[in-house]
């Protein structure tokens, strides 16, 4: 975890909100990315980037050994990619009631085949609250600093949990 908090604290100092993610396979960090701001794309989260980064170059029997650390909850297309990518372990600091999907990992029933290359979409395991003060931390700081938008309500609705 703390190599996703010092990704979050990168993106921190750049001014953005605070949030950090780190691939993890069989001791080696793989990846790491910090959230770029919407500016880069909606779909650039840390956690969507990291397994995009990794899906070319990790063996598909080697991706559930892999354990995604990130700052916040994953929403619901970062749980999808990384059930899709068949990371093995999620663990994240801090929830996130506005859009976390980590209940889907305990929800999930397929019913229907597998995808055509026979690769099933894999739960992985989602341990939550990992070293959330520090993760509390780099966003109240962020918050601190006169930040304002919509990524600052989200922050601020994401703190009183």
């Amino acid at each position: 975890m703390q190599s996703a908090l010092d990704e979050a604290a990168r993106g921190l100092a750049a001014g953005l909100m605070p949030i950090g993610a780190v691939l993890v396979c069989e001791g080696d960090v793989l990846a790491r990315a910090h959230w770029r701001g919407i500016v880069d794309g909606l779909l650039a989260h840390p956690e969507h980037e990291v397994l995009v980064e990794c899906d070319p170059r990790v063996a598909q029997v080697q991706r559930r050994s892999c354990t995604l650390y990130t700052t916040l909850e994953p929403c619901l297309m970062c749980m999808g990619t990384a059930m899709s990518f068949g990371v093995g372990r999620i663990v994240f600091a801090m929830r996130a009631p506005a859009d976390g999907a980590a209940d889907v990992a305990s929800r999930w029933m397929p019913r229907h085949g597998h995808p055509p290359n026979g690769v099933p979409y894999t739960v992985p395991a989602v341990e939550g609250g990992c070293d959330e003060a520090s993760a509390r931390a780099l966003v109240l700081e962020w918050l601190d600093s006169g930040v304002g938008g919509a990524e600052a309500e989200f922050a601020r609705r994401t703190l009183q949990t």
